[in-house]
C-alpha cells in the first residue's frame, strides 16, 4: 500500500493584509518538516506532491533539492481557472461576499478571510481538486491532504509516516475537533456561530472515494452559493458528511493538527530491547530468547491473545530455580511486564510457586501453581476454560517435571498455538518415544550465547501439522 501526502500554496499577498497576516517564509517554515521526512526515503511507498505558486516555486525547489519521491508543481490563478471546477466560481464567490444580503447574515464575521475574501475560500475550498489532479501524476494508492502551514507548533511534527491501516480505508477520513451537535445540520447554525467541527487541515482517502468526494463536493459548494451562501472549506466538509454520512469516517481527536501525530506508524520496538528494559534475563543477557521469539511471535503482536508464562521470577533462595544471581537489580514478574508491552492488545498471565511475588495490574493476572503437583497443576490450569495463543515454561528448570506439566496443560493451547520450554539443563531424548509424540510437533535448540553455555536451550512444541519456524 502506498500514500501521497497533498499540499499547495497561492500566494494572495497575506503578509499585506491588516488581520491575520502571515509571510510566505512563515507558510513555508511551517511545511518544510513535512518535506524533512522525505530526505532519507529509500522507497517509494510514500510520495509528496505540492502544487505552489510559481513566484515561489524556485525556493521550495531549491530546499527540496531533488528529492526523488517529492514532486514540485507550479501554480498560478490560470493554473487554477484550468483545472479546478471550484476555482472557476470565482465571480459567484466574489459576488456573493460583495451582497447587501449576505453581509447582514454575519455582520459580526466581516473581519475573517473565509468571509470576506473569495480567493481565500476557493483556495481552500479546492483542496479536493488538488488531491483529484494528484491522482493522475503518481500510482499510489492512497491519498491525504495536508495544509501547507500545517506544523507551525512543534507538537504537530511527526516523529513517522502515516500508517495507512490506522484509518477506514474504504471512506474519507476527517478529523473532529469537536463533537458534532445536532444544530449543526441547519447551514445557517453553522454560518453564524462557525462552530469548531471537522478539521480541514487534513483528509484521507483512496482513489475512489475521493473521486466521488470531489463530485460531492462540488454539489453541495454549488447549493450553498445558489442560497446566496459562501463559507469555509469545513463548512462544506460538514454540509457533505450530513448529506452522505456513509461516505465518511470522523476521527473525534479533540484539537488542531493532531492528525498527523495520532495517526503515525508506530516506533517498533524490538523484543530484546524491551525484555532489557525491564531486566528480564530473556534479552541479550544470560539468555538471548529474545532473538528467536521476536521472529516467532511477531506476526501476533497486534493480536489480542492471552500468553501464560510459567515463572514469575521468585528471588527466595529458598525455592529452587529463583532468580537471586541477579536480586540486585531484578524484579519479579519482569518478563511479564516485557510482554505486556510486546503484545499491546494481549492478557498476560503467569503462575509461580512463591506465593509471595504474585501480583495483578493492568492486562497481567497471576496465581499459584506447583509444577510438581497434578492436583494443583489441573485446578488452576488445566480444568479452567480459558485458552492461551502461547504458553511459556521458565519455571522448574527440571526437564522431567516441565515434560509432564506439559502433557498435562496443553490441552489449553490453541491448535495454532506455541509451547516452549526454556532453560533446558538435562534434555531427555527419550520423549520421542513417548506416545504423546503423536499429538505434537516439537524441536530442541541450543541458541548459541557467549555468556551462557549451560542451559541457553529450549523445547517448541505445537500441535501436530503446525510449523516451527526454524533459528
Amino acid at each position: 500500500m502506498s500514500l501521497c501526502y497533498v499540499s499547495a500554496f497561492l500566494d494572495l499577498n497575506r503578509d499585506s493584509w491588516t488581520s491575520f497576516k502571515r509571510s510566505f517564509e512563515e507558510y513555508f517554515q511551517s511545511f518544510v518538516p513535512l518535506i524533512d521526512m522525505f530526505r532519507n526515503l529509500v522507497n517509494t511507498t510514500y510520495q509528496l506532491i505540492i502544487f505552489i505558486d510559481k513566484t515561489r516555486s524556485n525556493i521550495v525547489k531549491e530546499y527540496i533539492n531533488n528529492l526523488s519521491n517529492v514532486l514540485v508543481i507550479e501554480i498560478d490563478e490560470d493554473y487554477l481557472f484550468k483545472n479546478s471546477v471550484l476555482w472557476q466560481r470565482l465571480p459567484k464567490e466574489m459576488e456573493i461576499m460583495n451582497s447587501e444580503s449576505y453581509k447582514n447574515l454575519i455582520p459580526h464575521r466581516l473581519s475573517y478571510p473565509e468571509h470576506s475574501n473569495p480567493k481565500y475560500t476557493l483556495i481552500n475550498h479546492a483542496k479536493i481538486d488538488f488531491i483529484n489532479l494528484a491522482m493522475n501524476m503518481c500510482y499510489c494508492d492512497y491519498f491525504c491532504w495536508v495544509d501547507f502551514g500545517y506544523f507551525a507548533l512543534p507538537e504537530r511534527i511527526p516523529s513517522a509516516f502515516l500508517d495507512i491501516n490506522l484509518f477506514d480505508k474504504e471512506k474519507i477520513n476527517y478529523t473532529l475537533i469537536n463533537p458534532l451537535s445536532i444544530y449543526d445540520k441547519d447551514i445557517y447554525y453553522t454560518l453564524i456561530t462557525a462552530p469548531e467541527r471537522i478539521g480541514g487541515f487534513f483528509f484521507f482517502g483512496n482513489r475512489k472515494v475521493l473521486f466521488a468526494y470531489q463530485q460531492l463536493y462540488h454539489t453541495i459548494h454549488q447549493q450553498l452559493q445558489d442560497m446566496g451562501i459562501v463559507d469555509d472549506d469545513q463548512h462544506i466538509a460538514l454540509r457533505c458528511y450530513f448529506t452522505q454520512p456513509e461516505l465518511f469516517h470522523l476521527h473525534y481527536l479533540g484539537g488542531w493538527h493532531k492528525a498527523l501525530t495520532h495517526f503515525q506508524k508506530k516506533t517498533i520496538v524490538d523484543l530484546t530491547s524491551i525484555m532489557n528494559k525491564y531486566n528480564s534475563d530473556k534479552g541479550n543477557g544470560h539468555h538471548n530468547y529474545t532473538l528467536y521469539y521476536d521472529k516467532l511471535f511477531s506476526p501476533l503482536r497486534d493480536h489480542s491473545i492471552n500468553l501464560l508464562e510459567i515463572g514469575i521470577g521468585s528471588v527466595n533462595p529458598s525455592i529452587p530455580s529463583n532468580m537471586c544471581g541477579i536480586r540486585g537489580f531484578y524484579q519479579p514478574g519482569a518478563s511479564l511486564r516485557g510482554w505486556k508491552e510486546y503484545f499491546e492488545n494481549a492478557q498476560i498471565y503467569g503462575c509461580d510457586i512463591d506465593s509471595d511475588i504474585l501480583f495483578k495490574e493492568d492486562r497481567i493476572t497471576t496465581f499459584y501453581c506447583d509444577q510438581r503437583n497434578e492436583t494443583i497443576i489441573n485446578t488452576q490450569i488445566t480444568n479452567q476454560e480459558r485458552m492461551y495463543d502461547i504458553i511459556i515454561d521458565d519455571g522448574l528448570h527440571d526437564f522431567q517435571v516441565n515434560w509432564n506439566m506439559l502433557k498435562l496443560i496443553f490441552s489449553r493451547l490453541k491448535k495454532d498455538g506455541y509451547y516452549i520450554i526454556e532453560d533446558i539443563i538435562n534434555f531427555d531424548s527419550t520423549i520421542y518415544q513417548d506416545p504423546f509424540m503423536e499429538k505434537i510437533e516439537c524441536k530442541y535448540y541450543k541458541i548459541p550465547n557467549p555468556k551462557n553455555e549451560v542451559d541457553n536451550n529450549i523445547l517448541v512444541v505445537r500441535y501436530k501439522g503446525e510449523n516451527i519456524i526454524e533459528l
